[in-house]
């Protein structure tokens, strides 16, 4: 009769925590998968798990997963402060619930974001419209932006190609596009989704929002209140769609160039609601 008080076989003990056995490589690519706050809490596990999550390069931050701005804020400080400045693949915010940004937070995770040399950024922010600091976007890396709920202006559209100049990809959804030039010798792709502006804010009338990018092979431009587009200078362009509501034009005085623009697209789509051209 076996005796249930003996410890584990030899085999057992060998065989009981495999993934701890794996290569830092290996793990690594495990915790990647996970949130930032939930790859740090695996170095409760053991000793072995202890620093395996700091030199992780993506990192993925939810806001749902806090309750206050308070345990938030500890969670960041902690983690650069144990993390330090190792080369990040892509850094991601998303507020889904829980803790929102506010401009400060937001300018302190993306300038960590490009110290690091992160080649993927992504802030999306769903609760209020951030105003993010134009002069932090100075990186020979940054290759993939994503930006949900910010406030885009002509200087930080500037700064943005001026000072990234590796930039291939560039989103834009649910923000405040006030920019009226997009001029970029290495954007590849382009996608503009704006929200609604109030039309005593923006201060009337309709302006050219002039796209000139030799380079770019894909354009999305949808919902674009108050704004024009031109598109100049995209011998590169292969798909386009380009879809407006009536109300972006109720007062269709601004000069209208998609048509005569000078490109060789196989692909384009080009949809108005109730707008006769």
């Amino acid at each position: 009769m076996s005796n249930k008080n003996t410890g584990p076989t030899a085999l057992e003990a060998n065989t009981c925590d495999v993934i701890s056995s794996l290569p830092d490589e290996l793990l690594h690519h495990i915790l990647s998968f996970m949130t930032a706050r939930e790859a740090v809490q695996t170095c409760v596990l053991s000793m072995r798990w202890l620093h395996i999550w700091q030199p992780l390069r993506r990192l993925n931050i939810e806001g749902r997963e806090f309750t206050s701005m308070m345990g938030f804020m500890k969670f960041m400080d902690n983690l650069l402060l144990c993390r330090g400045y190792v080369p990040l693949d892509s850094f991601r915010w998303t507020s889904n619930g829980g803790v929102s940004l506010n401009d400060d937070i937001a300018n302190l995770c993306v300038s960590y974001a490009l110290c690091c040399n992160v080649r993927e950024l992504e802030i999306n922010e769903y609760h209020r419209l951030l105003n993010l600091d134009h002069s932090y976007f100075t990186s020979a890396h940054l290759r993939i932006l994503n930006l949900f709920g910010v406030s885009i202006t002509d200087i930080f559209i500037e700064r943005l190609f001026s000072g990234c100049p590796a930039l291939e990809n560039l989103v834009m959804v649910d923000c405040h596009v006030l920019a009226t030039k997009f001029s970029s010798t290495t954007l590849k792709n382009l996608i503009i989704m704006s929200r609604s502006l109030d039309e005593c804010n923006y201060g009337g009338g309709f302006e050219d929002l002039v796209i000139d990018a030799p380079n770019l092979i894909s354009l999305h431009l949808e919902d674009l209140p108050f704004l024009a587009p031109c598109l100049v200078n995209l011998p590169s362009l292969v798909t386009a769609s380009i879809s407006l509501e009536e109300e972006s034009f109720s007062s269709f005085d601004a000069k209208y160039s998609i048509v005569g623009c000078s490109v060789k697209c196989y692909e384009v789509e080009v949809a108005f609601s109730s707008l006769q051209l």
